[in-house]
């Protein structure tokens, strides 16, 4: 609980004190976006239907929605027969699963953007394709990687596009890391 809410205001601290707040706007976000994916996976399922997780998790989505505009699903809650709200496991289960699925389309969804931001670079396109068309594994998700870094490497951008490029790497090597912990 301690390292959540320490996590928690690190984000607020680096969002306040950066000076460009639309040059890091979306790299934070991207970061809370691995570290809401790490607490969910370390937890596992049965961390996640304890009462200390709930609140955990209640931390972690209010920030999201006040610091980075994130909407989350709120399940509904199902009535029992005495008509108080409960959850039950399988409502635990189906809700642990669909964040993963979701954090892993939406890791997938930056890379395919970043993948078809140069549409002259046949090698990114290619790959955006094997992407799309072939089983997830560790193999594509290095290849991509590298041929990412290869492109948008902070070395290699031109002075002009520096933060973009880094912008892009963050946020690339953020994704990858999500897709390869959902393998």
């Amino acid at each position: 609980e301690k390292f959540v809410d320490d996590m928690l205001e690190t984000f607020r601290d680096a969002q306040k004190n950066r000076l460009d707040k639309d040059r890091y706007y979306n790299p934070l976000k991207s970061e809370f976006n691995s570290f809401e994916f790490d607490v969910v996976s370390k937890a596992g399922m049965e961390t996640f239907m304890s009462e200390r997780y709930k609140n955990l998790n209640k931390k972690i989505e209010d920030f999201g929605e006040m610091h980075f505009n994130k909407k989350y699903n709120k399940d509904e809650y199902r009535r029992s027969s005495s008509g108080r709200s409960e959850y039950k496991r399988e409502d635990y289960q189906r809700s642990y699963d669909s964040f993963f699925t979701t954090k892993q389309t939406e890791a997938k969804n930056k890379i395919l953007e970043v993948l078809n931001k140069d549409k002259n670079e046949k090698e990114l396109l290619d790959l955006a394709n094997e992407l799309n068309s072939k089983k997830l594994d560790e193999a594509l998700i290095n290849k991509i990687r590298k041929k990412i870094a290869f492109k948008y490497h902070t070395d290699k951008a031109p002075q002009d596009k520096y933060n973009e490029y880094l912008q892009i790497m963050q946020e690339a090597n953020n994704a990858l890391d999500i897709l390869k912990k959902t393998l």
